[in-house]
């Protein structure tokens, strides 16, 4: 029997957005 190939499953990067921080004078 033939062997199924597996596919890989990509997984996507969720890019977290850095809030800038005001400094406080």
């Amino acid at each position: 029997p033939l062997k199924k190939k597996k596919k890989k499953k990509k997984k996507k990067k969720k890019k977290k957005k850095k809030k800038e921080k005001k400094k406080k004078k």
